[in-house]
């Protein structure tokens, strides 16, 4: 369970309307088509903060009981704008709670709110994280047709800058079903479309969650090709190697037998998680050097990670 948990960390799409999670793009906030009271206004926005900087520190509950309040006050003042905001916040922290389904009515909500004010790229963002969500619940043929969806909406597609992230879903919802073909051609597809926008981000998680599914499949060679190659690409743009990447190489190493360069490579990730702070769940970390231990005949230590890992 611990080993399949590590692959669902991929490219879960998250709007936060104004505070867009690291490598996305905001998008722009609906107008309110009601009064809008500073005082109310104020309160909210302050509000929201608090429950942003509670996610912030991990705090996901404490997060996740101001962004309903907020969503509670903001429909009370008839605040659109707030009521999508708290709401998108509101889901994020169900999801990192894994409370996946409470999420998804969330996601949802947001959804219609948008449909209501005719911001169909909005729409088309949220569609796509419920799309993600199918996807985390091994609900593959809703997941495609969610993602398809959106894509229709976009209502410029060739100026959007979410396209590349939702045909990278579409590459990702392919190779869990093993089409790795497919998966290929739309990972090109959207990695392409990336490049148009200059999104070197997003072309960075997209060939990070290819690899490992890539990996997870047992396709080592092309794993090997495809997540060097988002190594290579931090380096040439000056963009910092996180613990993520390194994460990926070392599980890379160990599949391919190669322990003593695993070892090297999940030190490194433990250094810089503690240097820059962990973009990878903790748990993995200890997770993977636990394997690597125990492929390398030391049973105490990796016993000792396993333990580190639950």
């Amino acid at each position: 369970m611990r080993a399949a948990l590590i692959w669902i960390c991929t490219l879960f799409f998250v709007f936060t309307m104004g505070s867009a999670t690291v490598g996305q793009r905001p998008v722009a906030a609906p107008t309110s088509p009601g009064p809008d009271h500073s005082g109310s206004h104020q309160s909210l926005k302050h509000l929201r903060q608090r429950g942003v900087a509670f996610a912030k520190d991990g705090e996901f509950v404490e997060a996740s009981k101001l962004f309903d309040r907020g969503y509670r006050l903001s429909l009370e003042a008839r605040n659109s704008e707030y009521t999508i905001r708290f709401l998108i916040n509101l889901a994020n922290t169900r999801f990192k709670l894994r409370h996946y389904r409470d999420a998804m009515r969330t996601y949802l909500e947001a959804e219609q709110r948008a449909s209501a004010l005719n911001n169909r790229e909005l729409q088309a963002a949220l569609l796509t994280n419920v799309s993600w969500l199918y996807t985390v619940m091994g609900a593959y043929p809703e997941a495609m047709r969610t993602i398809e969806k959106a894509i229709r909406l976009l209502p410029h597609p060739e100026r959007s800058p979410f396209l590349p992230r939702m045909l990278a879903q579409k590459a990702t919802l392919y190779s869990r079903v093993g089409q790795i073909s497919n998966a290929d051609v739309f990972l090109r597809r959207a990695f392409l479309e990336a490049d148009n926008r200059g999104d070197v981000t997003a072309q960075i998680a997209m060939l990070d969650a290819f690899g490992r599914d890539l990996l997870e499949y047992g396709y080592l060679q092309r794993a090997d090709s495809v997540l060097t190659e988002a190594f290579r690409l931090r380096r040439s743009t000056r963009r910092r190697v996180n613990d993520l990447c390194y994460r990926n190489l070392a599980m890379l190493r160990l599949a391919q037998h190669e322990l003593k360069s695993a070892g090297i490579l999940i030190h490194l990730a433990f250094q810089a998680a503690r240097k820059y702070g962990n973009t990878a769940p903790l748990w993995s970390l200890y997770y993977v050097r636990g394997s690597i231990r125990q492929a390398r005949g030391r049973p105490r230590e990796a016993l000792a990670d396993y333990r580190e890992s639950l």
